[in-house]
């Protein structure tokens, strides 16, 4: 499948999507729990939660009641490892600098707070391939799949549904572009399985197993040297 002509702007998601940030998450769930006393759940469990926000994240692993407190903690530790263990997703690079050079107009669209998205796109080197960088915000409305959030995302890039789409891991991903019917890809990199994006209400227009697989696939991008497969010399004696 092909991206049609019309398409000018591309919104990124963040974790699960560009970077892998799911270890420096887990510890400060940990240590959130730690803190309230709180039996952790594991790895996966809490991986598999991510994406909507902490609030709703700690909300679903800790109980409404324990949410805000979870949070101030949970935040008060990242602010001090949110470098650890963050890594780019395979292809991030690749994708983005061939992007920019067909010409897209490519932005951030997390649920990550603005001022945390810009540090860490400036720490892995993500910032020189980005036109904006939008973040989720202390207001309700501002956090994906809510439909103002994806809007004030389109207006601030001078973009339309029409000539914009969304790639990101996630089934917030899906319902943040569904909203205003924008088109959605998805990787299935994140807290995600393919499973449970093929099955979501409203369907992703593709699902790939990576960055690279969505490059190929959904851009005619050529894959990079190192994931080219070289012919067995075996096969050729």
């Amino acid at each position: 499948m092909l991206i049609s002509r019309k398409i000018r702007t591309i919104l990124f998601d963040l974790d699960g999507t560009l970077i892998d940030h799911f270890q420096c998450i887990y510890k400060c769930y940990l240590y959130a729990a730690e803190q309230l006393g709180i039996q952790p759940k594991d790895f996966t469990t809490v991986k598999n939660t991510v994406g909507g926000g902490i609030h709703i994240t700690l909300g679903q692993l800790m109980g409404e009641a324990l949410a805000d407190q979870a949070v101030e903690h949970f935040r008060d530790h990242y602010a001090n490892t949110m470098y650890e263990d963050v890594q780019l997703m395979p292809g991030s690079l690749w994708l983005l600098e061939n992007l920019c050079e067909k010409g897209y107009r490519i932005s951030l669209f997390t649920n990550k707070p603005d001022h945390h998205a810009r540090d860490i796109c400036n720490h892995l080197g993500l910032n020189i391939f980005l036109d904006d960088i939008i973040g989720s915000q202390d207001h309700p409305s501002y956090i994906k799949p809510n439909k103002q959030f994806t809007e004030y995302a389109l207006n601030k890039l001078d973009a339309t549904p029409a000539t914009s789409l969304l790639i990101g891991d996630s089934l917030y991903d899906i319902e943040a572009a569904a909203c205003i019917q924008m088109p959605a890809y998805l990787v299935t990199t994140g807290s995600h399985t393919k499973e449970q994006l093929e099955n979501h209400s409203n369907k992703p227009w593709g699902i790939y197993n990576d960055l690279y697989d969505l490059g190929q696939k959904l851009f005619s991008l050529k894959p990079p040297v190192e994931k080219e497969v070289l012919p067995n010399l075996m096969d050729m004696l």
